[in-house]
């Protein structure tokens, strides 16, 4: 260890018997903000949500510090945290991006009901549909698909879910069809079964 590590293990310390908690904290968070940002922007947040995800990092930190068993095993729990973040933005947050891939999406809808106006739906039956649909995928899986929707590249979905690129192709596979299963159980048929 040289002697930045041992500063460094000095203030975690210190941080965490929460003595000196702003004098502590201001090197911790000049060592690891920019660690943390790129930690988000590698998985392809868009950058004001990159900030911000950081800065919650830092208030859980300075919030649980106490939590922390070991400070040399501090950056593991800091990435641990970060972690948690991503995924339950995803979980949390992606869901209220579903009127845009709705949007994106309502074009089929109205070729595939076209020739049968009695499957015709209004734009508030399909959006009800299409969340009801999205409602019925695993978390993972609804992000995939969300991600997919939004324009994000196989690589980029693996790398802001965390998982591999086989795992993408699978949930995005099983996704499309659980969701066209929804839709056909309820009088909807996609443009190849016409």
């Amino acid at each position: 260890m040289d002697r930045r590590d041992d500063d460094l293990l000095k203030w975690i310390e210190l941080l965490k018997s929460g003595q000196g908690d702003a004098e502590a904290f201001a090197p911790i968070y000049r060592h690891y903000y920019g660690p943390i940002l790129r930690y988000f922007q590698k998985r392809h947040f868009r950058p004001d949500r990159c900030h911000d995800l950081t800065q919650e990092v830092f208030l859980r930190v300075f919030k649980k510090a106490a939590d922390l068993q070991d400070a040399r095993s501090f950056q593991g729990w800091l990435f641990t945290i970060a972690t948690h973040l991503a995924n339950n933005w995803a979980t949390r947050e992606l869901p209220k991006d579903r009127h845009e891939w709705i949007e994106d999406h309502a074009e089929e809808l109205e070729t595939a009901t076209a020739e049968n106006p009695e499957a015709r739906v209004t734009a508030a039956e399909r959006e009800a549909l299409l969340q009801a649909a999205m409602e019925t995928l695993p978390v993972r899986m609804r992000v995939c698909v969300v991600l997919r929707a939004r324009g994000f590249s196989y690589q980029q979905i693996a790398d802001a879910a965390g998982v591999s690129l086989q795992t993408v192709r699978s949930q995005l596979f099983d996704g499309r069809q659980r969701m066209k299963t929804y839709l056909e159980s309820r009088g909807i048929r996609g443009k190849e079964q016409r």
